[in-house]
């Protein structure tokens, strides 16, 4: 009998719960603090990528053009691949800057 009745009491507090919800509505938070304080942060990221990420890449590649010069044949496809990468990464880090800077210029 007592499983019974708690099951009953269960049954009844998850229907009062249910009952009890109301629905939220978030009005005007595009003009919050909050909402603008991150609009802002991901502009300035995106900022930084682009105008960081080709210098890095850049200093990278340039060092690492000079260290092949300085190796021998067999180092110098190690360093050749190095410099692959890091072209690739300063591209990749201008196209990432652009997609926040993209996907950021969608909240305003």
């Amino acid at each position: 009998m007592k499983k019974k009745n708690r099951v009953g009491k269960m049954t009844l507090m998850a229907a009062m719960v249910m009952l009890s919800v109301q629905t939220a509505y978030a009005g005007g938070i595009t003009d919050s603090n909050l909402a603008v304080g991150t609009q802002r942060l991901f502009e300035d990221i995106s900022k930084v990528l682009m105008i960081l990420g080709p210098i890095t890449a850049a200093a990278f590649a340039g060092y690492f053009v000079i260290r092949r010069g300085m190796a021998d044949e067999q180092d110098a496809k190690v360093w050749q691949k190095r410099i692959t990468a890091s072209v690739i990464c300063g591209v990749a880090v201008l196209l990432v800057g652009g997609l926040i800077n993209l996907i950021s210029s969608y909240y305003i």
